[in-house]
């Protein structure tokens, strides 16, 4: 099975935990979203005579891009790749980009039909330690919103292995996230790089 992940580095702020390659700032979207682009030409042979069934925007943040590059992105995979009609189009986001509004429109103008939310813990204290931007209620918040604007195939990140962070909070993140009925989690042990 052909997936293509494409990797989206911009963030509103660096966690002090974040081992991936991103940077706080959109200052030169545009250049990379052109050279995106230009990189998708140049492997465009990679995949022949495959069918790509996945296509996953990580990051970083990549919910931080407009509407009109992430449908420019897909145009160009639709016209490089040979594309399955059901294909699952994963895009990452942080619950502090997720109000009504714009996952109303990304679920209007957009063919992204599953959701990725770094909700990370439910507990303020916990999204202090790892240094997040968003509050336990704003990524409730933003589960609700994405179910509201009819997605359905939603994943949420949780880390375990906090300082401070007890049994008895993550059976309760964990009953969160049941709660919610949403059909995907992914579970990480929190591991800070030097």
């Amino acid at each position: 099975m052909a997936g293509i992940y494409i990797h989206i580095p911009f963030c509103k702020h660096k966690c002090n935990y974040c081992n991936f390659f991103s940077v706080a700032s959109v200052k030169y979207r545009d250049v990379f979203v052109d050279a995106l682009l230009r990189e998708m030409e140049l492997r465009k042979d990679y995949l022949t005579g495959e069918t790509v069934n996945t296509l996953y925007f990580g990051g970083g943040t990549p919910s931080m891009l407009t509407i009109d590059e992430i449908n420019t992105i897909l145009d160009k995979a639709n016209k490089l790749f040979s594309l399955n009609p059901d294909l699952e189009i994963t895009l990452e986001a942080n619950p502090d980009d997720l109000n009504f509004d714009k996952t109303t429109h990304l679920k209007k103008y957009t063919p992204i039909n599953r959701f990725s939310i770094g909700v990370q813990s439910f507990f303020n204290d916990d999204l202090q330690y790892l240094d997040r931007i968003h509050s336990g209620e704003e990524a409730r918040k933003a589960i609700e919103n994405v179910q509201k604007a009819g997605f359905n195939n939603i994943t949420i990140d949780l880390i375990y292995g906090i300082p401070g962070l007890t049994i008895e909070k993550w059976n309760k993140n964990l009953d969160i996230f049941f709660d919610y009925n949403i059909p995907h989690l992914s579970s990480y042990s929190l591991t800070v790089e030097p």
